[in-house]
């Protein structure tokens, strides 16, 4: 079983997350090298081992919306996407985990949740 760790809200999340297997942060500010606008995802899964970070953000949007607010969370987040790649050698990945609020899913939520879910 992994061992997680959930630092304090104002610490700089990859020196501890590299001390053990990984990390889950939420409510968590990620500090840039370059301006980056969206820079508070809802949920990142940084993990050790494999180097890799999900950055996940959630939205329960009308079920006529779904697509169109997986596309803008995709988009919004891009831009931090690659400047965690940079920053900190890992290979980052965008899950918008987008459920409309009388159900209504896309196909990309079932490969989504399958790369946070992920052994």
């Amino acid at each position: 079983m992994p061992t997680w760790a959930v630092p304090p809200s104002d610490s700089d999340p990859l020196p501890e997350a590299w001390e053990c297997k990984g990390q889950i942060l939420w409510d968590f500010q990620i500090q840039t090298h370059k301006m980056v606008v969206a820079k508070q995802p809802d949920i990142m899964v940084v993990d050790k081992h494999q180097k890799t970070v999900v950055v996940i953000d959630v939205a329960i949007p009308n079920d006529s919306n779904i697509r169109k607010k997986e596309n803008e969370k995709l988009e919004k987040y891009q831009a931090l996407k690659e400047e965690i790649e940079k920053m900190w050698g890992v290979k980052a990945t965008v899950v918008p985990v987008v459920i409309g609020t009388l159900g209504a899913v896309t196909p990309k939520l079932s490969r989504g949740l399958q790369q946070i879910l992920r052994p």
